[in-house]
């Protein structure tokens, strides 16, 4: 979950869905630059039997993936060494994983660009943080909300799930190694009228381009007429 800007929401997004779908809000952590730390970790959350666990603030402009995360979020098992021991195990892994930051990107050449769904969280406020004209109140109270009326919620998800498995499903982008989720849950959102997920990476791979693009030009524009330099758009032009 990508945003322009903190205090938008996005963790609070993280904790809805959890709630809905677990009854509590997504245990969360950082995410380690290290790739044999992120696979301990890993192996830890395995062993907890977390049903959802949130990458929390990853660094601002940092990008996302590494080694050990892609291998477990196309398979189903995860293997290491148990912290503070010898003992190498191995432990079936079912656990929904998020990630949440700020202009957060996915180098296309990663193997993680094809492993994520991405929702990217656009505000206009300059202060979104400071912001109280919401249905349900805080952050608090919609989360109590989500618990008090979760099993309406289920049955509405399942009520779609199962409305789409008796109609003909709309034709769709394949998506690697997610068919599962593709034919459950991606094309009954499409069969609904909303927007294709996988769109949103398209989105975010073209925004990547446009940022190095703009960054090479804004370069060569500071080496050829100097950094501080002031000039206006038709001097530069000229």
């Amino acid at each position: 979950i990508d945003g322009n800007q903190a205090g938008i929401g996005k963790s609070l997004l993280v904790n809805l869905a959890s709630t809905i779908a677990y009854g509590q809000v997504a245990n969360n952590g950082p995410l380690s630059d290290d790739n044999e730390e992120v696979g301990k970790l890993l192996l830890s959350i395995s062993m907890q039997g977390y049903g959802a666990y949130c990458f929390d603030n990853l660094k601002n402009g940092a990008d996302f993936g590494c080694a050990a995360l892609d291998a477990v979020l196309t398979g189903r098992s995860v293997s290491g060494r148990i912290l503070g021991q010898s003992k190498v195990a191995d432990a079936e892994i079912d656990t929904v994983f998020f990630a949440t930051g700020n202009r957060v990107g996915i180098s296309k050449e990663s193997d993680s660009f094809r492993r994520v769904a991405i929702i990217s969280l656009q505000s206009k406020s300059e202060d979104p943080k400071s912001r109280t004209n919401f249905r349900f109140g805080c952050d608090s109270q919609l989360l109590a909300y989500a618990l008090e009326h979760r099993g309406q919620l289920l049955r509405d998800c399942l009520t779609v799930l199962q409305a789409a498995s008796k109609h003909e499903m709309p034709m769709v982008k394949g998506w690697g190694s997610y068919s599962a989720f593709s034919d459950v849950i991606r094309r009954p959102l499409v069969w609904l009228g909303e927007p294709d997920p996988i769109e949103s990476r398209e989105d975010v791979l073209i925004n990547s381009e446009d940022e190095e693009e703009l960054s090479c030009v804004i370069g060569a524009i500071a080496h050829f007429v100097g950094v501080g330099t002031k000039l206006s758009v038709g001097e530069l032009h000229s």
